[in-house]
């Protein structure tokens, strides 16, 4: 049991460190790349802004318990 600790805490991590630094650092950039195609950048909009929700909830809901 200590090592799925060990090794969900490590998954933790790297889910949480893509999902708070590297995703908000690439996202404007990717965003700036196909700014020319607006339906793609309107879908690159809404879903890059609900994964960014979907980790910042996993993220509060596993600070509280």
């Amino acid at each position: 049991m200590l090592v799925v600790d060990f090794l969900f805490k490590i998954y933790e991590f790297i889910a949480l460190s893509f999902g708070f630094i590297v995703l908000p650092l690439w996202y404007p950039y990717h965003l700036f790349k196909i700014r020319k195609n607006k339906k793609e950048f309107f879908n690159s909009l809404f879903s890059g802004v609900a994964l960014i929700l979907f980790v910042a909830v996993y993220f509060l809901i596993n600070k509280n318990s």
